[in-house]
């Protein structure tokens, strides 16, 4: 049986994927901003967290989808979608941002 381990704070969170597609030079940055919330998480034996986004869990869900993200990504602490847009102008690759 999964442990469930109880989240006590609220945090800004970013979650940024690295994708890869046959348009656009081969890859975009995909990136969506949101909270890590108060909650339990299952115990599965990496980095779990419960997280909330503007535009609801089912619609966060079908908008990343569509992008075709890889199976991984990265969660930041804090809204830092803008500095990722920034960084994406500098080194010249796409950002697509879900919320």
């Amino acid at each position: 049986m999964k442990k469930l381990l109880l989240r006590l704070l609220i945090v800004p969170m970013v979650c940024l994927g690295q994708t890869a597609t046959y348009f656009n030079d081969g890859m975009f940055l995909l990136v969506a901003e949101g909270e890590s919330v108060e909650g339990p998480v299952l115990q599965i034996g990496n980095t779990n967290s419960r997280y909330k986004f503007s535009i609801g869990a089912k619609r966060f869900m079908n908008e990343w989808s569509k992008q075709g993200p890889s199976h991984h990504c990265a969660i930041g602490v804090g809204h830092i979608a803008n500095k990722i847009d920034k960084l994406g102008q500098i080194l010249n690759i796409d950002v697509m941002r879900i919320c």
